[in-house]
């Protein structure tokens, strides 16, 4: 039924699960209840590390933070009209 609702059949079908979701998502593939084109998991109780290991992911946050950007929030925490947009653009 997934794949039914894109009749042309062009984009990539995405599962991407957080949290507890992640273990679901990765549960539903491996039981071959989905047959996604790509899978995106951000689950820590999956225990997946990146090949580079955790020291690329400390080095990009100290460069962003020696650049001045400890601060910077990916969106703005504020409603109004279009802002859904935007946060889903960003």
């Amino acid at each position: 039924a997934w794949r039914a609702e894109d009749l042309a059949g062009e984009r990539p079908h995405v599962l991407l699960g957080h949290s507890m979701g992640g273990h679901l998502a990765l549960r539903a593939v491996v039981e071959g209840a989905v047959d996604p084109d790509a899978l995106i998991l951000v689950a820590p109780m999956l225990g997946l590390r990146l090949p580079t290991g955790a020291l690329l992911g400390a080095g990009i946050i100290a460069v962003m933070n020696a650049l001045g950007r400890a601060e910077r929030g990916i969106w703005e925490a504020r409603e109004g009209p279009g802002h859904h947009t935007r946060q889903r653009n960003l």
